[in-house]
């Protein structure tokens, strides 16, 4: 009896294969944050902050900046994945007034924002994520955040 049960146990298995192939997808590993092709807030892949300071004059017209996200290998790359969301926190909206200019359109994810300097201070630090579909894919570590 244990022999049957062990060749139909066996023969079970082997008729259900499964594709064990692994879906080939970038992580989100590290970031750049630029403007006009100047890095001013860089985090290597999985790694510490290799620029960290974000720097913005103090009554002048809104800055815009562009985040580039890189993969393991610090090679940029674009998620084309929709539902992909740009979230700032620990943002002092007493010192800067934040827009949200990201978005999903020509099969590509952007993340760009705009920051408009309110007060001049020192030593302020952020973090964001990138979110999908409301959960975090991507956590930054914190950068300074300046108005001089």
């Amino acid at each position: 009896m244990k022999l049957i049960l062990t060749i139909m146990l066996i023969f079970l298995a082997c008729d259900n294969k499964v594709d064990e192939t692994p879906e080939e997808h970038a992580e989100i590993s590290g970031f750049k944050i630029k403007r006009n092709d100047i890095v001013y807030v860089h985090q290597a892949a999985n790694t510490t902050l290799l620029k960290d300071s974000l720097v913005i004059v103090n009554n002048s017209a809104t800055t815009q900046f562009k985040i580039e996200l890189l993969d393991d290998k610090n090679q940029v790359f674009e998620p084309d994945e929709a539902g992909l969301t740009l979230k700032f926190l620990d943002l002092d909206t007493l010192l800067v007034k934040f827009e949200n200019k990201s978005g999903y359109h020509d099969g590509k994810n952007h993340f760009e924002f705009n920051l408009n300097p309110l007060k001049k201070a020192t030593n302020t630090t952020v973090f964001f994520q990138i979110l999908h579909n409301d959960h975090p894919d991507f956590t930054s570590l914190k950068f300074q955040l300046k108005v001089n």
